[in-house]
C-alpha cells in the first residue's frame, strides 16, 4: 500500500463486527448477574434514619449506573450494526468498481 492509498476488507470489518457483538454478550451477562448479586443483598443498611439514607443514596447511585450500562450496551450495539453496514458499503463498492472496470475494458476492446 503505497502514500494516499486507502485498502479496507469487508471481511475484517465484519469479523470485527462480530468479536464486539460477544464483548456485547458477555456485558450483558455480567450486568444482569451484577444485578442478580446486587438483589441478593436485600437492604444491609437497615431501617434505622441512617439506614433509610444509605438505602436512598444507594438506590440513586444504583439506578443512574444501571441506566449508564445499559447506555453503553445500547451504542455498542449500534456500533456493531454499523460496522455491518460499513462492511456491506465497501463490498458494494468494490463489486460496483469491478463492474465498471470490466465495462470500460470492454468498450477498448
Amino acid at each position: 500500500m503505497g502514500f494516499g492509498e486507502l485498502q479496507v476488507d469487508p471481511g475484517d470489518i465484519r469479523k470485527a463486527a462480530g468479536e464486539l457483538g460477544k464483548v456485547i454478550d458477555k456485558l450483558d451477562q455480567d450486568l444482569t448477574t451484577l444485578e442478580s448479586d446486587l438483589a441478593g443483598f436485600g437492604e444491609p443498611w437497615g431501617g434505622d434514619d441512617i439506614g433509610m439514607l444509605i438505602g436512598m443514596c444507594y438506590q440513586g447511585i444504583h439506578d443512574l449506573a444501571m441506566e449508564c450500562f445499559a447506555g453503553n450496551l445500547d451504542e455498542l450495539e449500534a456500533i456493531a450494526e454499523d460496522l455491518e453496514k460499513m462492511a456491506d458499503n465497501y463490498q458494494g463498492s468494490e463489486e460496483l468498481s469491478d463492474i465498471e472496470v470490466n465495462r470500460v475494458r470492454e468498450i477498448l476492446g
